[in-house]
C-alpha cells in the first residue's frame, strides 16, 4: 500500500464516521463540480402562518358573498321601485301597537298639544276648549306645517309606548283619528295633529264606553 492509499483511508473513515452521525444529508457532486443538496430546503413559511393565511382568504371569501347579496337586494330593489335610494339610517326599535283591548286613561291623566295641520282657521282652539271642558290637560295650542300625506288625514295621535291609555282616551274623542307610536318619545305629553278631514270633537253621547283598541298608522317616511 503507497503512503498516498494510507493517508486518504483514515480520512474517508472520518468522513463515513461524519455523515453516520449527522441529521443532515451529505451534499452530491453535481455536473461541472457543483455541490447539490439531495434534500430541498426548509419552508420559510411556518405552520401558524400557513394557518392565518387559510383563515384570511375565508374571511376575503365571506365578504365578498356578503356584498354579492347585498348588491342583488339593493339592484333588485332598484328593479322593482325603478330608483336607487338605498336607505342608510339606522334603524329604530319597533314598537308594535297594541291589538288587545286597552282601559282608556282619565282625561286628567293626559296632557297633550293641540296643532292645526289644516287650512281652516280656528279648529286646534276649538277642539282645545272642547277637551279642556271634558278634563284633558292641554298644554299648547297653535297651527302646524306638516307634510301632505299627513295634513290630509282626519287626525294624527302622536305618542310614546307607554302613552297607549292616553292615547285612546284622545282617540275616542275624534272619530276617525290614528295613534302614530315614536319609540323615542317619552316626556309623557301627546301631539295631536289636525287634518283637513278633520270633523269635530265628538258628542259627549258618542265618546265609547268601556275597554277598546288602539287605531295605528305609520309615519309618512315608513308607509
Amino acid at each position: 500500500m503507497s503512503s498516498k492509499d494510507a493517508g486518504s483511508k483514515p480520512a474517508a473513515e472520518s468522513a463515513a464516521k461524519l455523515a453516520a452521525t449527522s441529521d443532515v444529508t451529505a451534499p452530491e457532486s453535481g455536473a461541472e463540480g457543483r455541490t447539490v443538496a439531495s434534500e430541498p430546503l426548509p419552508s420559510l413559511i411556518s405552520d401558524e402562518d400557513k394557518v392565518m393565511a387559510r383563515r384570511s382568504r375565508a374571511w376575503v371569501v365571506g365578504g365578498l358573498v356578503v356584498i354579492g347579496v347585498a348588491g342583488t337586494a339593493l339592484g333588485f330593489t332598484w328593479w322593482q321601485r325603478g330608483t336607487w335610494t338605498p336607505d342608510f339610517r339606522a334603524p329604530n326599535p319597533a314598537v308594535v301597537c297594541p291589538v288587545w283591548p286597552l282601559t282608556p286613561a282619565a282625561p286628567a291623566d293626559v296632557s297633550l298639544n293641540v296643532f292645526n295641520a289644516s287650512t281652516r282657521e280656528g279648529i286646534a282652539a276649538e277642539a282645545a276648549d272642547t277637551l279642556r271642558e271634558r278634563g284633558f290637560d292641554v298644554r299648547t295650542v297653535r297651527n302646524a306645517t306638516l307634510d301632505a300625506k299627513t295634513a290630509e288625514s282626519v287626525a294624527l295621535i302622536y305618542a310614546g309606548p307607554d302613552d297607549t291609555a292616553a292615547a285612546l282616551a284622545v282617540q275616542n274623542q275624534i272619530p276617525g283619528s290614528q295613534v302614530v307610536l315614536q319609540p323615542d318619545r317619552t316626556n309623557g305629553i301627546l301631539d295631536v295633529a289636525l287634518g283637513v278631514k278633520y270633523g269635530g270633537i265628538t258628542s259627549p253621547e258618542g265618546v265609547p264606553k268601556g275597554n277598546g283598541t288602539l287605531k295605528c298608522t305609520k309615519p309618512w317616511f315608513e308607509r
